[in-house]
């Protein structure tokens, strides 16, 4: 029984390490911001994720208000405004939403 839950276990490790396959930029993003991330727990990550497309002028989170989720900007910029100036500037890398 202990043999058998060994070899189960280790098929399930060699599926999820091998085969992995990156867009270019899933590859991008494991290279530089998760690094740290072995290939499989990278991608498990990205399964959970979402890709979109933010228009200009576009609002993604208002101060004061509960974010139940956070964003990667991938590519581009925003500004963070407060009292409707401008105080910030994000840009590819940064998160939005994350506890500081």
């Amino acid at each position: 029984m202990f043999a058998a839950i060994n070899i189960v276990q280790c098929a399930i490790i060699i599926r999820e390490r091998s085969g992995i396959q990156f867009t270019d930029e899933e590859k991008e993003l494991h290279e530089t911001l998760f690094k740290n991330f072995a290939p499989f727990e990278f991608m498990k990550l990205m399964r959970i994720g979402e890709w979109r497309t933010a228009k200009p002028g576009q609002v993604l989170t208002t101060e004061g208000q509960p974010l139940a989720e956070v964003m990667l900007i991938y590519d581009g910029r925003l500004g963070v405004e407060n009292n409707g100036k401008e105080v910030a500037q994000l840009q590819d890398g940064n998160f939005i939403g994350e506890v500081s």
